[in-house]
């Protein structure tokens, strides 16, 4: 992560580090490869690299901690009173509800798909911000829902926007827009959306939120982080270091799907996940995205499917290496389709020999010109067959469909060109 500690509290980058060594005469400037992250005393070579973070920036810092971070937001409260109903205690009865964004039960299997936790933990500490604290966990919470969700509820006297105070720790954090992401229910229910001032350190382990603007983290706020999802979400940008604690991460499933104001994607956005195995439909429909970084998944070579990653997105151009480091592929499914781009790195595959799926992987790009890789030659005998797939080798179908720009778009083989999978 390009940083050390030196006690509970101080945190210096690699490069504070190597200027204390070299200020308190510990070793010489000579002794140092800063390239590659070593020290050379005598025979002795020490590698002072962190967490093997090759590439990240190491002068990057996350806020460190201080002991009294709060997971800090402003809810809107539903604009219906609470009904008389069976299990809803009196003294709630015609109030306002509002919802803390822990969620207790798995009402969120919608959004989290297989990575939802069955009875999630939670002990928190809630300041409502009508006055109101309470400390709630899985032993002392009173369960009675309205709205059919698992999410920890409150009456307010009035309706309204309230900022609620959160520390403690759990499994799950969700906001209500999150879970219910059809406009028109949102509206029919009178939900609010939730709006993160700070995340704070309940180090949740999945995270669904849909925002205008996602926060920095500080250094634990994320540590436990296995899923994340911020489908939706308005925001304009995302912080570069935002995973930059978070190696439990092996799935970026559909996290940043639908987020039409992004334009850029931070370089090191993903340096620091090197245990991620799905990148499927991750900036899918992210229709103001025109570029990617050529190192952005560099070092996540445990990488199997980019199934839909970037389907519906305004790319132009794919850096040539974009996936050289993604050995271990299987799936390029519907990765470039619709897009805009204006061609095709001929070697951008090279290093990807075990993908059995290119269905579909630049369908309808007709601002594609120039040559394309002949990804339909990984098929032996295919020359005898039309290029159709035989056992584990590679399936093209529609790949190409619609590069109606490319040289010699006919000699494509048909397989490969087809309007459908069927």
């Amino acid at each position: 992560m390009g940083k050390y500690y030196e006690g509970d509290e101080e945190v210096k980058t690699e490069t504070q580090l190597i200027d204390d060594f070299l200020n308190r005469g510990l070793v010489y400037e000579d002794e140092i490869d800063r390239t590659n992250k070593t020290i050379t005393i005598g025979n002795r070579v020490i590698d002072y690299g962190v967490d093997g973070s090759i590439g990240l920036d190491p002068d990057t810092v996350l806020e460190p901690d201080t002991g009294k971070e709060e997971f800090i937001a402003e809810i809107t409260t539903i604009n219906f009173q609470i009904p008389d109903e069976e299990g809803v205690p009196e003294n709630l009865v015609g109030k306002y509800m509002g919802l803390a964004p822990i969620c207790f039960t798995d009402m969120v299997s919608d959004v989290f798909e297989e990575a939802t936790i069955e009875n999630p933990e939670f002990d928190v500490e809630i300041d409502w911000g009508d006055g109101t604290t309470e400390r709630i966990n899985r032993d002392n919470y009173t369960q009675y829902v309205v709205l059919g969700i698992g999410m920890l509820e409150h009456g307010y006297e009035e309706f309204g926007e309230y900022e609620i105070k959160i520390k403690g720790s759990c499994d799950i954090l969700a906001d209500i827009y999150s879970i219910f992401q059809d406009d028109d229910e949102i509206q029919a229910r009178g939900l609010g959306k939730t709006k993160v001032k700070q995340w704070g350190t309940l180090a949740p382990k999945r995270l669904a939120f849909a925002l205008d603007e996602i926060p920095e983290p500080t250094i634990s706020s994320f540590k436990n982080l296995e899923f994340v999802n911020f489908m939706n979400s308005e925001a304009s940008s995302i912080p570069e270091y935002i995973f930059a604690n978070s190696p439990n991460i092996n799935s970026f499933f559909r996290t940043f799907e639908n987020c039409k104001n992004l334009s850029q994607i931070p370089q090191n956005l993903f340096t620091n996940c090197i245990n991620v195995e799905n990148f499927v439909a991750v900036f899918y429909n992210c229709s103001n995205i025109k570029n990617v970084p050529e190192n952005l998944f560099a070092n996540c070579k445990k990488v199997i499917s980019f199934a839909n990653a970037f389907h519906n997105t305004s790319l132009e151009e794919v850096p040539e290496g974009l996936f050289k480091n993604n050995t271990e592929v299987i799936s390029f499914w519907s990765t470039f389709e619709n897009c805009k781009l204006k061609n095709i790195p001929l070697t951008l595959f090279d290093n990807c020999q075990k993908v059995k799926d290119f269905n579909l992987c630049f369908k309808n790009n007709d601002t594609l010109t120039g040559e394309v890789p002949k990804l339909w030659l990984r098929i032996p005998d295919g020359e005898e067959n039309g290029y159709l797939p035989s056992g584990q080798y590679a399936d093209g179908s529609a790949c190409y469909n619609g590069c109606v720009n490319v040289n010699d778009y006919l000699d494509i083989p048909e397989y490969w060109r087809r309007d459908s999978l069927s």
